[in-house]
């Protein structure tokens, strides 16, 4: 079931009218419209307020439906390809102190950093010495060659953020 489907299945089985949705999430009815239609999709905080007021998950409205299509991914994955020698050649590196920065506000030194979206690794080498784990993800199998060349220490997943093969899990200050 799409996002389209779920939203005017809720609207149908609270009696409501587009003009009484719209209403109670402060959008138009032609943005109620344009949901049902499947022309756009609710942004974050309608989701939020949709989920808050017909006491539905945000996972139930959007997990069974396409918002997040995978040929989308793969399209945008590959919009590096070719590039990726360019890509790294042409992006700035990461300022020396950006990472103690970040472990000053955590205030404790994490055992392990993912960083999605990875690229060519310049972010995630910048945690080298800094935490005891490092995983950089990204979709781009080029991009993730250029990254692997740099380090054996770092852990490269070619997987897209929504799907990192990693185990769920919370991570909690430990110390």
């Amino acid at each position: 079931m799409e996002v389209k489907d779920i939203l005017l299945n809720l609207r149908k089985n609270n009696n409501l009218t587009q003009d009484k949705m719209a209403k109670k999430l402060f959008v138009t009815r032609q943005a109620v419209s344009r949901w049902e239609n499947g022309e756009t999709v609710p942004n974050v905080d309608t989701l939020k307020l949709i989920s808050n007021i017909f006491d539905v998950s945000i996972n139930a409205l959007i997990t069974d439906s396409k918002l997040h299509d995978i040929q989308n991914d793969k399209i945008n994955s590959s919009r590096f390809s070719g590039f990726a020698k360019l890509y790294e050649n042409s992006r700035p590196t990461i300022p020396q102190n950006a990472c103690d920065i970040m472990l000053n506000y955590l205030e404790y030194k994490p055992s392990q950093v993912v960083d999605l979206g990875c690229g060519t690794g310049l972010s995630t080498l910048a945690w080298s010495g800094k935490c005891e784990k490092i995983i950089g993800i990204e979709p781009n199998e080029e991009m993730l060659s250029v990254a692997r060349q740099k380090s054996d220490a770092v852990s490269f997943i070619k997987a897209y953020s929504d799907n990192t093969t990693l185990p769920e899990r919370r991570f909690a200050n430990d110390t």
